[in-house]
């Protein structure tokens, strides 16, 4: 699909904003630098402004004013480590006409064409101080119908009415931000946009996660170490043959209804004499796991791994508010091998990811903080090859966001995901935009895998 660029600007904060160094934390400066690209698609609802770019620029300007770091860019202090130049240079706006038809996405999976739609930020050898830490691009896409008949949008019989569908294509620096504070950004710009105030004003100074004046790491945290490697939990026999790998990768969407997550969770309570109730989240990624290590023909003494993203926010004491500006993000891994993770029972599995999640509690978490403190270079403690494992899986869940919250004066998106396909087994769990109770898992896999994966992961 072609895209002709109308117009590329950058637009500042509508009044004067804070000029300061923004000290980022540790958490921050943990994650690895890149770019998270997202999709908003929005329905024409017959709307006289629907996509106006004026007033999306001009509400734009005025919500960077209390988030002001989107307008801000990445710089190296002199003693080393990264900070915000609380600048105002601005976010990147860009307007683009798409040659084709947005139906040419089908159900929006993560594609290496929706990819290419995002502005290209190369951090190979561009000073990151040029990078914009927000950009958003506006995409029209021109439907043309012959009408046989009168139609409300055309003057007579035979004229060729078209008709306006529209993308918006949303890119946030990870380093400055998470999902729940980029969330919301965006449902606090569609109120600006509507002529709202912001409700909850983010919380921009981000002190409340500095490490102790002493660390005092109190936990071993194998996460931010080289990985390891468990103990087998099954017989050892002759490996099958190993299915070749491929580099490339391809995205899917799965969709898991309300009663297909329920016979999930009922899957993981055969055979358990213990009472635990596990959530939704551990049971669907369990479930994820197991038919990704099958589908990529691990042999059963291959070490995987399961790297999940947790949110902080309510597991600290105090509470960070869900409107703290920042990254708040802590990871887990989940050890095992591939023979105990396809013929264990699935509760076995679920034990694991329970326990996991349940020691992130404040105490562990300020270890962490600590640990990280005391780490000469933090942009080395992300295990990056883990990610690139063929055993691996990373998911995050974005299920309990208000990710469909951002009504710009058009209703609410009909779809919003991200369309990141840079990793061999990255997951993205996110509600459903009727609220039927169905969760949708945004997915990327190399393709032979993916082939696979698709015959199994249905069957529960």
């Amino acid at each position: 699909m072609k895209i002709v660029v109308r117009d590329s600007t950058l637009v500042p904060p509508s009044s004067e904003t804070p000029r300061l160094g923004l000290w980022l934390s540790n958490l921050d400066r943990a994650i690895i630098m890149g770019h998270v690209p997202c999709i908003y698609f929005y329905r024409p609802n017959g709307s006289n402004n629907f996509y106006d770019t004026r007033a999306i620029k001009e509400s734009l300007g005025r919500i960077l004013v209390p988030f002001y770091p989107f307008a801000g860019r990445l710089r190296r202090r002199e003693d080393g480590p990264l900070e915000i130049n609380c600048n105002g240079d601005g976010a990147l706006f860009v307007e683009a006409d798409a040659e084709g038809e947005i139906d040419d996405f089908g159900d929006f999976a993560p594609s290496m064409e929706l990819r290419q739609l995002i502005p290209e930020v190369d951090y190979q050898n561009q000073d990151i101080s040029s990078h914009p830490l927000l950009m958003v691009q506006i995409e029209y896409f021109i439907i043309s119908y012959q009408c046989t008949s009168p139609h409300p949008y055309s003057d007579s019989l035979g004229h060729i009415l078209q008709m306006r569908r529209s993308l918006s294509r949303v890119a946030f620096n990870h380093t400055v931000v998470d999902a729940c504070g980029f969330i919301h950004f965006m449902n606090s710009w569609s109120d600006v946009a509507r002529g709202m105030e912001v409700s909850c004003p983010p919380i921009i100074e981000r002190t409340s996660l500095r490490a102790r004046n002493l660390p005092r790491p109190v936990f071993e945290h194998l996460v931010y170490k080289p990985s390891w490697v468990p103990e087998p939990n099954v017989p050892a026999k002759d490996p099958p043959e190993q299915k070749p790998q491929n580099s490339q990768l391809s995205g899917a969407i799965f969709r898991f209804s309300r009663d297909q997550l329920a016979r999930i969770k009922e899957k993981d309570k055969e055979g358990a004499n213990s009472t635990t109730r596990y959530t939704t989240f551990n049971c669907l990624a369990v479930h994820i796991w197991r038919c990704v290590s099958l589908a990529r023909g691990l042999d059963d003494l291959q070490p995987t791994k399961l790297m999940v993203a947790v949110d902080g926010r309510k597991r600290l004491r105090p509470e960070i508010p869900n409107y703290y500006f920042g990254n708040v993000i802590y990871n887990v891994d989940v050890p095992l091998v591939s023979g105990d993770l396809k013929l264990q029972p699935m509760h076995y599995a679920a034990s694991k990811v329970h326990d996991a999640l349940l020691r992130m509690d404040d105490a562990y978490l300020r270890s962490a903080l600590d640990h990280l403190e005391q780490q000469p270079d933090l942009g080395s403690v992300v295990d990056r090859a883990a990610l690139q494992k063929r055993s691996a899986l990373n998911m995050t869940s974005w299920a309990r966001l208000p990710v469909y919250d951002a009504d710009f004066g058009w209703g609410k998106p009909m779809y919003m995901g991200t369309v990141e396909l840079s990793v061999d087994g990255i997951g993205f769990i996110l509600p459903s935009p009727s609220d039927d109770g169905s969760l949708s898992v945004l997915f990327s896999l190399q393709t032979d895998a993916m082939r696979s994966l698709e015959k199994l992961i249905y069957e529960i």
